[in-house]
């Protein structure tokens, strides 16, 4: 299930246990989650409807997102970019994300 999957993400790390607190208290509103990952199934960021309530997931920046999230994840989504700039940090990403989500 989605919170047996979700319980198995957030076995490590306080923030991310956090998280699947605030998940699990709304998980009858069933949360959009976007997950920021660069694969085939990525779409543009701006072409995300995010129903509400969401979340966006990312990833570290070494290492990129666990690929259990995208067991959970209801859309992928990328921020394109021109090369040869290939990556964002993260804290930047996930600002420009969280910005388009609430507009």
């Amino acid at each position: 299930t989605r919170m047996a999957n979700l319980s198995k993400i957030c076995s490590k790390g306080t923030f991310c246990f956090s998280i699947f607190l605030w998940i699990e208290k709304i998980d009858l509103l069933r949360p959009f989650i976007a997950a920021a990952v660069l694969n085939n199934n990525s779409i543009n960021y701006t072409d995300c409807e995010y129903k509400a309530p969401w979340a966006i997931v990312v990833g570290t920046e070494a290492e990129g997102l666990q690929a259990q999230w995208l067991e959970v994840a209801d859309a992928c989504i990328s921020i394109p970019m021109q090369p040869p700039i290939d990556s964002l940090n993260v804290s930047v990403a996930a600002g420009i994300l969280i910005y388009s989500a609430l507009e």
